[in-house]
């Protein structure tokens, strides 16, 4: 579960959104957007970029 995590965090930076593994069992993760400046924009591509990577993990899975 810890490799998936680590994974995950890798997968999302390179597809532009920064996060932390915060915690190993059950894995966290962490974002710190400045929530007073942040748009309804932002918020979407932030969900569509981690709903690529957890796709692109999945994929990378099946592979294996």
């Amino acid at each position: 579960m810890v490799t998936q995590a680590k994974r995950q965090t890798q997968l999302r930076y390179e597809e532009g959104l920064v996060c932390f593994l915060a915690r190993s069992e059950p894995a966290r993760f962490r974002f710190l957007p400045p929530l007073a400046f942040v748009t309804d924009d932002q918020i979407d591509l932030a969900l569509a970029i981690l709903e690529r990577a957890v796709l692109r993990l999945v994929r990378e899975e099946s592979k294996a």
